[in-house]
């Protein structure tokens, strides 16, 4: 049973940290469909934001829903994203110990791999015609393969600025065996290397989140 709800509760982790890392490349699309929506409006309607026949045209658009249903869509994850979470850390009998030996702080190098893989192959991309609509879709499946089936669970950013974990890159020690893992923490560097012992859920391979 234990095995059950750990590996449903780790399909979940993956699938919904893996859509929600696609959160800004959202509010990228939204911020197309707007500039797209603003281009059709006619030439003899002035954008002001006190211009009620602006807005009327706006409100008619079909892109003004697409945005819409973006920006729900993107408050659904956060919002899903944060109940796993809470749920992984009141799951107790997932819970195990570790000893940490030597943690680095790798934010920045995981930032950097984000907006390689993430944003630059996307921003160029004009989404709201139907080949960059393919594109983003074909790309967004192979990266999703990627990100799941190799455990990159930390490359999201939205972790960070939203729930204020940190990735760290770190040693621990099982069983007299040293393993290099990544460790998810809300605590800074100086904070684990004082007290490292910690209690943590495995949430994908060598990658655990601490509680």
């Amino acid at each position: 049973m234990k095995g059950k709800i750990q590996r449903f509760l780790f399909a979940g982790i993956k699938l919904v940290l893996f859509l929600s890392s696609y959160i800004p490349l959202i509010f990228i699309l939204m911020m197309q469909l707007i500039k797209a929506s603003v281009n059709d409006q006619p030439n003899d309607v002035k954008i002001s934001l006190k211009n009620m026949r602006s807005w009327l045209y706006l409100l008619r658009s079909d892109y003004f829903w697409y945005v819409l249903l973006l920006l729900l869509f993107s408050i659904i994850l956060c919002l899903i994203l944060y109940l796993v979470l809470r749920k992984t850390k009141s799951t107790k009998n997932l819970e195990s110990s570790l000893r940490i030996k030597r943690v680095n702080n790798i934010n920045s190098n995981y930032i950097t791999n984000y907006f390689a893989v993430y944003i630059f192959p996307f921003i160029t991309l004009n989404m709201t015609q139907f080949d960059g609509i393919g594109t983003v879709v074909l790309l967004t499946c192979i990266i999703g393969y990627v990100y799941i089936k190799n455990d990159i669970l930390y490359i999201n950013p939205i972790l960070n600025i939203l729930f204020k974990y940190n990735v760290y890159s770190a040693e621990i020690e099982e069983n007299n065996v040293t393993t290099e893992v990544i460790l998810l923490s809300r605590k800074s560097r100086a904070k684990i290397k004082i007290s490292p012992d910690i209690s943590v859920h495995k949430i994908g391979y060598n990658v655990f989140i601490e509680l």
